[in-house]
């Protein structure tokens, strides 16, 4: 009986005096939109001692390097797949995608992360979305007491004419004037706009202890993403990670094909 020796895909190509040397690549999944997402590449050769076989998956899932932020200040993973590096963006920077996520509260994590950096790399990209955003808060300070007369007729009269503001002016002068963290108190006499400091302690979200900067933040920079069409650029690197997996493959298998491995359609 012919023996059977499994060996890595580094040792085979090594190996001397294989006959009949070859490979084939059987795609193993793919996502809801088609991209494909693991792939198995097979080679075998034979020579007196047995028959060599050597077996390896390649995933797209591929290793996060670290965060970065591409020139309108959008975060990004720049990632890796064997010897091919590229860029992919991500849901978690929008929303936290699953239970684990949200009870790690990996997304606000995340979003705090980059306001660290943005406040701290003198880059100009970095400093001009800082800008933005604390110019943007200290918008909202100043407009205050107006927001609270919007928070007051919606509480007194039902009114629910913004008068001119979004729902995030509204969402984040929660954040920078609640008093004191309550499940039940929304009545205009639990927001206070005198002497509204980013560096305190915001009293809304009763999970993170974030200072009123780092929360307004959060709610900001995910609006700002949706502004700039972040889901589009989501699902367009699933399809570029897609593409950057068939490249590394390409690069092992061109590899093999220098060592006289051939592509089969399958082992007989």
């Amino acid at each position: 009986m012919t023996k059977v020796i499994n060996v890595s895909l580094e040792e085979i190509v090594k190996l001397e005096n294989l006959r009949d040397k070859g490979y084939l690549i059987r795609e193993i999944d793919k996502d809801v939109n088609g991209c494909l997402t693991t792939s198995e590449l097979q080679c075998r050769g034979y020579n007196d001692e047995g028959i060599y076989v050597s077996s390896q998956i390649f995933s797209r899932a591929g290793e996060r390097e670290k965060i970065c932020l591409d020139p309108e200040g959008l975060p990004y993973y720049q990632k890796t797949l064997g010897p091919i590096t590229y860029n992919i963006y991500e849901k978690i920077f929008l929303y936290n995608t699953g239970f684990g996520s949200a009870m790690a509260h990996l997304n606000q994590k995340l979003l705090l992360e980059i306001l660290k950096e943005i406040k701290q790399k003198d880059i100009l990209k970095e400093r001009l979305l800082y800008k933005e955003f604390k110019t943007y808060a200290e918008k909202i300070i100043k407009e205050a007491p107006k927001i609270k007369e919007v928070f007051d007729k919606m509480h007194f009269f039902n009114d629910k004419n913004l008068n001119g503001f979004s729902s995030l002016d509204l969402e984040v002068f929660k954040y920078l004037t609640k008093k004191e963290r309550s499940w039940f108190d929304h009545s205009p006499n639990s927001y206070d706009i005198v002497g509204i400091r980013l560096s305190d302690g915001q009293n809304v979200d009763f999970v993170e202890g974030n200072t009123k900067e780092e929360a307004a933040f959060i709610l900001w920079y995910r609006n700002y993403m949706l502004s700039k069409d972040y889901p589009g650029k989501v699902e367009d690197s699933w399809r570029k990670s897609s593409v950057a997996l068939k490249e590394w493959i390409t690069k092992v298998t061109k590899d093999l094909e220098t060592h006289e491995f051939r592509e089969i359609r399958q082992f007989t």
